[in-house]
Parts: structure tokens; sequence; C-alpha cells
């Protein structure tokens, strides 16, 4: 369900019999998945612009597949994005621009991928019509459930089902001021825009092409957590549809205090020590340490000590955090139980941070790899389907 910023594509499909809706998971009204991936898409380029990083991946969908050919990623100019929103495009173009020719990606077709709180997303019920009509019937009763000026919002949906005579249709709201802005980055980067779609979006194709590799996983209940550096974006999915997704005031930003508080040194070193660091101790072993540390009589800790301390009780609120989301979800008709927590993004690269989450919330939690469908060149590394993802999805092209 890529949001129709750069080619506008109204819902495709028809109507199903009675006995076909009860049968078949996906169905074939308004963009749905089809039961078979017949075509694959062009080399291309997906480009994720993220908090304080622009993220790329250069690749192509092909037969049930995702190859990553090439990844790479470069900081963000200073104050290029303000309130969720590319202020600075032309800039920002430009570093994407050189960093493709530094790292000699020459695809010219590119897809987005972001997530906001400006996007708006509701479930409606609407009665089951043609899908000539079904647009307009969207774009009315959307306008009764938000409050907004619909016109100045770009609309996509999509059909979960359909049930005696209705249906059920998830719809994106995304502000077309925001879209403008990413296609005229995408320009000013001398690429040709062929689509912009949501992180959860990209995250329901992924599931989608896992289970053609591997049977039954769009039947599981899963969670997705994007450990960012200045938030975490949870996203519960359940048949292979995103029926929750929450954005938590946490991320790699608390780590970077805790060395910037206690060591008198720049930005660039504090990113040094904090990878370098965190990759090679594990989670586990600091929670030892940090135990240590609070039941010893003498109180006067030297630096390391206290660094260690101050990082296992950020870990401790992330943890915290985490499990009231899982409470609230568990506590929910439509997702009383969770089979799988997948951790990705910079801060699940954290060495048994994924063990030390899955023992203290006792639920099974892995960092996001293994997956069947993402396949990757020799020359990238292992860990890149956990730094790149959201780039990665976006070159999803059904």
């Amino acid at each position: 369900m890529a949001l129709a910023l750069f080619k506008k594509k109204e819902g495709e499909g028809k109507e199903s019999s009675r006995d076909k809706k009860e049968k078949k998971k996906l169905s074939k009204i308004s963009g749905q998945y089809k039961q078979k991936v017949k075509k694959s898409a062009p080399v291309m380029v997906g480009i994720d612009i993220g908090s304080v990083e622009i993220k790329v991946a250069a690749g192509q969908y092909r037969n049930g597949e995702i190859q990553v050919k090439k990844v790479c990623g470069a900081a963000l100019p200073e104050r290029a994005v303000a309130d969720e929103k590319i202020v600075r495009e032309q800039e920002v173009g430009m570093v994407i621009k050189n960093l493709l020719r530094e790292n000699k990606i020459k695809e010219k077709k590119a897809a987005c991928a972001m997530e906001s709180t400006l996007v708006l997303r509701r479930e409606i019920t609407v009665p089951a019509v043609g899908k000539d009509d079904l647009p307009n019937i969207i774009g009315y009763e959307i306008g009764q459930y938000m409050p907004v000026d619909i016109a100045s919002y770009i609309l996509q949906y999509k059909v979960t089902s359909v049930e005696n005579g209705k249906l059920k249709v998830n719809v994106c709201a995304m502000p077309r001021d925001i879209a403008l802005q990413y296609q005229s980055m995408v320009k000013s980067a001398k690429l040709q825009p062929l689509s912009f779609d949501l992180h959860t979006n990209g995250l329901e194709k992924l599931i989608y092409l896992e289970d053609i590799k591997a049977k039954g996983f769009m039947d599981k209940n899963l969670m997705f957590i994007d450990m960012g550096h200045n938030q975490f974006n949870i996203s519960f999915f359940s048949k292979g549809h995103c029926l929750f997704s929450k954005k938590l005031e946490l991320g790699g930003y608390m780590l970077d205090q805790v060395f910037f508080t206690n060591l008198d040194v720049g930005a660039k070193k504090v990113e040094e020590l904090k990878i370098r660091n965190l990759t090679r101790l594990g989670i586990p072993e600091i929670s030892k340490c940090y135990y240590h540390l609070t039941m010893q009589e003498d109180k006067n800790s030297d630096q390391e000590d206290i660094i260690l301390m101050e990082i296992m009780q950020v870990v401790d609120k992330w943890a915290e955090e985490i499990g009231d989301v899982l409470q609230y979800l568990l506590s929910r008709e439509e997702s009383s139980h969770i089979d799988k927590v997948y951790l990705y993004g910079g801060c699940s690269k954290i060495k048994e941070l994924d063990a030390y989450l899955s023992t203290r919330l006792n639920i099974e939690i892995s960092s996001l790899t293994g997956l069947s469908c993402l396949k990757q060149n020799k020359k990238v590394a292992s860990d890149a389907f956990i730094t790149y993802l959201n780039a990665i999805c976006a070159l999803i092209r059904f």
C-alpha cells in the first residue's frame, strides 16, 4: 500500500464470492497482495530518511526475494528535518547524490520510505461496492472520521476483510506538503521517483514475502521494534496486517548522553566509543557489573563503573517501556498472544540485547536475521539487514 505520491494509482481488484471471502487470506480488492507474485521490480535504490542519518539500499525485488547489492549511509545536514518534515530538501538531495556517486551506485530509479506521526491512520467500515465507487466512498467516510481538510492529504487504502456486505479498510492519509518535499528531494538527487511508502507497509510486504519462503509466517502475531537514534517505533502485525503502531521517545541518544556526561569528548568520539564498547561487551556482562556495583558498600566507583551503571539504567528503561506496550497488546483480543518480537535498527546491534530483553520480558525476542526472503551480495555486511531494513523494504514493488 505505497502512498500514491509520484504515480497516482487507485485501488484495484474485484469483489469475490461469499465462499471465497472465507477461504482467502488476502482480498483482491484495493491493492491487496495477490496470491502469486509474478512480476519483478527494476533494479533501484531505496531511501530512508531517519532522524540523524540517510540510509540507502541498492537492489531489486525479484522472484519473491529482495536481492541487496549495496548499502550505504550518511549523516543528515544539520536542521534538515524539523517536526518530521524535510525542510532543506535540496541539501538532502545533494547528500544523496554524493553518497550514490561515492559508492558507485548508478541506479536512477528510487523509492522512499518513512514513518511519521503526521501520517493519519484509521480503520473504517464501508459498504461492499465495486472498485469504481470505492475511492469516493472511502474519501467521504474518512472525511467524517478525521476533522481535517482531506484535500490537503494523499489517501491510500487497503481492504483487510469482507464480511456481511461490508469492507474493513485500513486508510493512510499523508499530508500533501510532506509528499511534495520528498518528491523535490528525490529529483534534486537526479533520481527518478517511483513510489513513497511507510515503514509499516514495507514490513507488511516483507512478512508476505517471507510467507512465500517459510509457510505459515503470515499466520503469526509478530512485533517489530525499530530501535533508532531518536525514537523506537513498535509495530504489531497479525496475519500480515499492521494492527497497532506506537512511537516511544527512547533511542541511542540516551546512550550518547551517558558518554557526554562522563567524558569530555566530542560527538564523533562518543559514537566511536559507543559502537566499540557496546558491540564488544554483552548486556548480561554489563548487568552483572551493575548488580555488583549497586551491592557494594563502597560507593566510590571509578569512571568506567559509572558509565556501565548508567548504560544499564538506560537499557532497563528501554525494557520497562517496551514491556508496558507488550502488556497493553496482550490485554487486547486481537493481540492476546505474540509469537515473536524482532529487533532492528542501530541500537539492536548492542551485543546480546535481544537475549536480555527476551529473559526480562518473558517473550521470544531476537535481532532480525535469518529471513529467507532477504538475499545479500557477498560485499554487503552480514548485519546490513538490521541497520538498513527500512530502505531495503522500500525496494519491494508488487
